[in-house]
């Protein structure tokens, strides 16, 4: 039996992409223990997909990284005093052989694994991350580095981020997020009136002002577009700076909040472009679910985005917005062939880099 680990209060990315690991897995995932946060609408999700998870609410860790509260830090340590009692009899009721973090935050179970139960066999970390150098997480994974056997880096960003920290190179493998293909994706002609989306968390890091911003862009060339943004999780006071700012520019831009993502296929397929104005961002999942569905990707040209979009060819990169004039030219000019060749183009990269399969080969060669 093999042990994941998933601190989280949300389910996200990095969420979405182990519940498709361990739905392909050639190991089996009946071969797997997930343990998770208490949180409810976690459990249901990985519940919906049979996937053998147990909650412990020790493991709700989020803010420990950050928190400068002497209350919330003893009472952390307090749960890591208490989680490693449960950790000891998980890995001996279990016969467990392996162990994976999930979240960058999971390091810290492996110094308590490896340094006080004494575990023999790997731990194995996934960064789905891009770490501030010298933040407090940061010296958090160098006091870690010993217990960590290996780092599962989703992107080329992350990997060099993490050399940054101070992780030896060899130390690092990239594992791309996968998709599987979708040969099937609907093939349309542009929208006349052309329907820009956002997905993501209505927070600093995803700057969804921006996406506001560049459909102001559009409209001063005169195209005809409109908005429609997706998110579950959101900062309240940026949210109500959305909504003013929409309110202000007059816009057409749909706050949608919240879809199935059973029924994002139905979203995608109404959208010209996905814009992704993320200030840092690993390897953003939207992009992978984007191509997978013949969506060419307007991304912000940092860390992990340039690894997949191919400029001009499966979307396009910006740095400023110079950049996005350029871009927004260039699609004024677009002709429908022009387009579905970019469409093509863009799921044709799940199929040679992001390929589902590809990651399913590689982790289960670590954790057979």
């Amino acid at each position: 039996m093999n042990l994941i680990i998933s601190t989280t209060n949300i389910i996200s990315g990095a969420e979405y992409v182990l519940i498709d690991y361990l739905n392909n897995t050639n190991i089996g995932k009946d071969n797997f223990l997930l343990l998770t946060t208490d949180d409810k609408n976690i459990l249901e999700t990985y519940k919906i997909n049979d996937i053998n998870v147990l909650g412990l609410k020790q493991l709700s860790q989020v803010g420990f990284f950050s928190s400068r509260n002497p209350k919330s830090i003893i009472k952390k340590i307090l749960n890591l005093l208490i989680i490693t009692i449960i950790f000891k009899k998980i890995i001996i009721n279990n016969n467990i052989k392996k162990i994976v973090g999930n979240n960058t935050g999971d390091c810290i179970y492996s110094f308590i694994i490896k340094k006080i139960l004494k575990f023999k066999n790997p731990y194995f970390l996934f960064i789905h991350d891009i770490v501030k150098v010298n933040s407090f997480l940061s010296k958090i994974i160098r006091v870690c580095d010993n217990s960590v056997d290996k780092y599962f880096a989703v992107s080329e960003a992350v990997k060099l981020n993490l050399i940054k920290i101070g992780i030896q190179a060899e130390k690092i493998e990239v594992i791309y997020n996968g998709m599987k293909y979708n040969q099937n994706f609907h093939i349309k002609n542009m929208n006349k009136e052309l329907n820009l989306g956002f997905i993501g968390n209505i927070e600093e890091r995803k700057d969804p002002l921006k996406f506001i911003e560049i459909i102001n862009l559009f409209k001063n060339q005169n195209l005809e577009v409109k908005g429609e943004m997706v998110f579950k999780h959101f900062d309240s006071i940026l949210l109500d700076k959305i909504k003013k700012n929409i309110f202000e520019s007059g816009n057409d831009i749909k706050l949608i909040g919240e879809i199935n993502r059973d029924e994002m296929k139905n979203f995608f397929n109404k959208l010209d472009f996905l814009i992704v104005t993320s200030k840092n961002d690993p390897l953003p999942t939207v992009i992978l679910e984007a191509f997978n569905n013949g969506i060419p990707v307007i991304g912000n040209d940092i860390d992990g985005i340039p690894e997949m979009i191919e400029d001009n060819k499966t979307g396009f990169l910006y740095k400023n917005d110079k950049e996005l004039l350029d871009i927004i030219l260039k699609i004024k000019s677009m002709t429908n062939d022009e387009y579905k060749k970019m469409s093509e183009k863009a799921n044709l990269s799940i199929k040679k880099k992001f390929a589902l399969e590809k990651k399913v080969e590689k982790l289960d060669k670590e954790l057979r």
